[in-house]
């Protein structure tokens, strides 16, 4: 979960965490964009390690930038990622393309509350026994999981609770905005 981490919170601020395995898609997850307003999302966010900076860049396609400082052996840079925010139910999906890889997205179950956003990585051995038994598209790669092209049905199994929590409901990423 802690590698699922780092690399999740990289597109959203990039924390030093190692750890273990990681579930990606082969693009960003759900039904539909999501329609964002700009005043609940623009602003300088925080979290225990970084202040970020998110910007609207298509509010009918669910776009944002995200941007902060990274420190990397004594150098200062301005790093960023583009955000795609999706919708499937009354669920909101942020996906990410993988730095190292881009034709992966690293991804998660994404809630904006006024002045908080809150982010829920997804359980990896629970998504490997979901792909494992066939009920979801994809396959196992070094024990990070790459999951296919998800329908409607699929979508509906991961935001129900048919199968259990499918996400690390405990320990959730949050970011609270330090202003707008």
């Amino acid at each position: 979960m802690m590698k699922y981490l780092k690399v999740m919170l990289f597109w959203i601020m990039a924390i030093t965490i190692t750890g273990c395995n990681v579930v990606y898609t082969t693009q960003p997850i759900g039904e539909r964009p999501s329609l964002i307003e700009t005043s609940d999302w623009e602003g300088t966010w925080i979290n225990e390690e970084k202040f970020l900076t998110f910007n609207v860049l298509d509010k009918a396609k669910g776009l944002l930038r995200i941007s902060w400082i990274e420190k990397d052996q004594g150098q200062v840079k301005l790093e960023s990622c583009k955000v795609h925010l999706l919708e499937s139910g009354d669920w909101i999906f942020a996906s990410i393309p993988d730095k190292d890889n881009p034709k992966q997205y690293l991804w998660g179950r994404i809630k904006q509350d006024g002045r908080q956003v809150v982010v829920w990585v997804p359980d990896s051995e629970k998504f490997k026994t979901l792909v494992e038994e066939g009920k979801l598209p994809g396959r196992v790669e070094d024990n990070n999981i790459l999951l296919g092209n998800l329908t409607s049905e699929h979508l509906k199994l991961i935001t129900s609770e048919m199968a259990g929590v499918l996400f690390e409901w405990d320990e959730p990423i949050i970011f609270r905005r330090f202003s707008k």
